[in-house]
């Protein structure tokens, strides 16, 4: 999210900083007063409005689009798609995306229909187009704007993009971001999850960082954290000697605290025991579909802290068998017992 109190550029028109903060809240007064403002943006002059105000909007079948502050506000607006469609915006965006949702608005987006405050092109009314962009100057004027805001007109380079409501995607019409650049965006993110986070969740996040080495396919993200965890701990060392025996590294891991955000950018929530899993549901009731155990036959993990390197080894023995499994259902690896028989990457 861009901050206020750097609106604007200072190489752009008008010169200082001080004068670029000025224009911004300039056209924020504008917006606030019902008229529409012109934003210099780097791919040309930017016209928006405000939503509230219920401006006449052009008729030349161009329509004109929902900009967003933020990639968390999607849901706001069409609380109907699924946190599958969610993260799936929120890997494009900010950026220059335009993203097309079928049928009627819904939730704060309803208040885009109407003959005077329609977001969706003149000739295909029960479609509605919403962006949220990356450009300072766009981005300046959303973060002071008291209302939301709808573009109606610059920008032509966007890239249009069909969204359905379980997230699946067609491109319409390809502009700066390819196609093959928004595939590249969609994969996994996968968060392990332990007690402190310097012993189980970590060692998973650096084996199966260190398969992921030489997969062909999405780009995957993995991180790791710990229901109890503090910022800043390092791994056990014993967790760091297994991992490098299996050439992976965890030496510069430091603990962090399993954070709302983590939790909502997830597409696997990978626990390491029932009992983690049964927390996180107490306070998110609507993951649940996304919050699975580590082990594949449904048993814990236990929590080598403490004991001594036979300890961490079944631990890590008890973690790969987890990943041999992951690894299949991600489609980079033959599922576990179909495989030549080589031992799986990430084993020591």
């Amino acid at each position: 999210m861009t901050s206020p109190a750097s609106p604007g550029r200072p190489d752009g028109p008008g010169g200082s900083p001080v004068a670029a903060r000025d224009r911004v809240h300039e056209q924020v007064r504008t917006l606030a007063a019902g008229g529409a403002a012109e934003i210099e943006a780097d791919d040309g002059p930017v016209r928006v409005v405000s939503l509230l105000a219920r401006p006449e909007l052009p008729d030349d079948g161009t329509g004109s689009i929902l900009l967003l502050r933020d990639p968390a506000e999607f849901l706001d607006y069409f609380p109907r798609l699924s946190g599958a469609a969610a993260r799936t915006t929120a890997r494009w965006w900010p950026g220059a995306v335009t993203v097309e949702v079928d049928g009627p608005a819904e939730g704060l987006a309803a208040a885009l229909a109407g003959p005077a405050g329609n977001i969706a092109p003149r000739d295909a009314a029960s479609k509605t187009r919403a962006r949220c962009p990356n450009d300072p100057a766009v981005a300046a004027v959303l973060e002071l704007s008291p209302t939301p805001l709808v573009q109606v007109g610059g920008e032509t380079a966007e890239t249009l993009v069909r969204l359905d409501e379980d997230g699946r995607w067609e491109v319409l019409v390809e502009g700066t971001v390819t196609q093959q650049d928004l595939a590249a965006r969609q994969g996994e993110t996968i968060v392990f999850v332990c007690t402190g986070n310097t012993c189980r969740s970590p060692l998973a996040e650096a084996l199966l960082r260190n398969r992921l080495k030489d997969a062909v396919g999405p780009d995957v993200r993995v991180v790791s954290a710990g229901l109890s965890a503090a910022y800043g701990a390092a791994a056990s060392p014993e967790s760091v000697d297994l991992a490098r025996q299996a050439g992976a590294d965890l030496s510069s891991h430091r603990s962090q605290p399993l954070t709302e955000e983590l939790l909502d950018a997830a597409d696997r929530v990978l626990c390491m025991t029932a009992g983690h899993r049964a927390a996180i549901l107490r306070h998110r009731p609507d993951v649940s579909h996304r919050v699975t155990l580590l082990d594949p036959a449904g048993g814990d993990i236990p929590d080598p802290i403490g004991g001594g390197m036979a300890d961490y080894e079944a631990c890590r023995n008890a973690i790969d068998r987890g990943l041999d499994l992951l690894m299949a259902d991600l489609g980079l690896a033959p599922p576990p017992g179909e495989s030549s028989g080589d031992p799986s990457p990430g084993r020591a």
